[in-house]
């Protein structure tokens, strides 16, 4: 096996205290960072070309989204996910609507919400569901895929802990998604023009810490934050650790990248002796750009239409 390859990171790139830092997502045409604090319920964003004297915080969100995805046929929205289902969110002002649900009946999503997300291919959104509140005996969510359509497809029926990152191999034949609670990456065989995904197998499973989200490669590799183990590692396509991130702070939740940097969220770690640079956000050159991420596909027909005023 090859030697790892190690980075260590000392000191935030933003000192920000989220009680759950999750989605940090980039913006290029704006150079604009962001990410949700999901416990807080508020949206935070900063200006990489100003620096973090440009950060700002949207508190109150209507719909508090775990995750936030770029729209094909409008830059001033975001696709979100939220508790009963998938949403429209004004990326300026936070302001936010439902557009679909999980469940025919509002109510029946009671006792569930969502948690990480992402867009394949043919700009389906992916999401997966878990107990609201956080129950780690049970396991009763289930992933969820939303059409360009807003038909809203139950994929894996039940049994899923704490779903996590969903990414997509660059030959678009495998899916990977996370389950946090099983401390397992699974991957499935993916069907690019259905959807339909198949042979669940691990991909990859921690002792020490859970896998959360991931981001994927130009070369096919995913970066995957470990929650409770104070770094993001590297792996090949082939499930292995071939590089490994050492921060400050152990419950890391999530990574992006921006050109060749990863920038890293985390949570606050109650039982940290210090509460200094918990809940802040990281980053980390790393030499190697990211795997273009897709866009939700959301008709332009709806969107020009009154139904997606916000």
């Amino acid at each position: 096996m090859s030697q790892i390859k190690r980075y260590t990171v000392t000191e935030p790139y933003l000192k920000c205290g989220c009680a759950i830092g999750e989605s940090v997502h980039y913006d290029p045409s704006t150079n604009t960072l962001s990410f949700i604090d999901i416990l807080k319920h508020a949206l935070h964003t900063v200006n990489l070309e100003e620096g973090p004297s440009s950060h700002k915080v949207i508190p109150n969100l209507s719909i508090n989204p775990h995750k936030t995805v770029d729209l094909v046929h409008d830059d001033k929205m975001w696709a979100v996910n939220a508790k009963l289902g998938f949403g429209l969110m004004d990326k300026k002002t936070g302001k936010s609507k439902y557009i679909a649900y999980f469940h025919e009946h509002e109510t029946r999503g009671q006792g569930l919400m969502s948690n990480d997300g992402a867009v394949d291919s043919r700009g389906r959104f992916w999401t997966g569901t878990m107990a609201d509140p956080i129950d780690f005996a049970k396991f009763e969510g289930s992933l969820w895929r939303c059409d360009p359509d807003l038909t809203v497809h139950e994929v894996i029926k039940g049994g899923m802990g704490i779903p996590n990152g969903i990414s997509w191999s660059p030959d678009d034949k495998t899916m990977y998604y996370t389950d946090s609670t099983k401390q397992t990456i699974f991957a499935y065989d993916f069907e690019a023009a259905t959807g339909n995904i198949s042979n669940e197998r691990a991909f990859f499973q921690t002792e020490t810490g859970v896998p959360d989200g991931h981001a994927m490669d130009e070369e096919g590799h995913l970066w995957v934050a470990i929650y409770g183990a104070a770094k993001v590692v590297r792996l090949s396509p082939q499930g292995q650790v071939v590089a490994e991130i050492a921060l400050p702070v152990k419950s890391i939740t999530d990574a992006a990248f921006v050109g060749e940097e990863l920038f890293i969220a985390c949570a606050t770690d109650k039982t940290a002796a210090s509460s200094d640079m918990q809940g802040d956000i990281f980053r980390c050159h790393v030499g190697i750009k990211e795997y273009p991420l897709h866009k939700f596909a959301l008709s332009r027909e709806y969107l020009s239409s009154n139904e997606a005023k916000l």
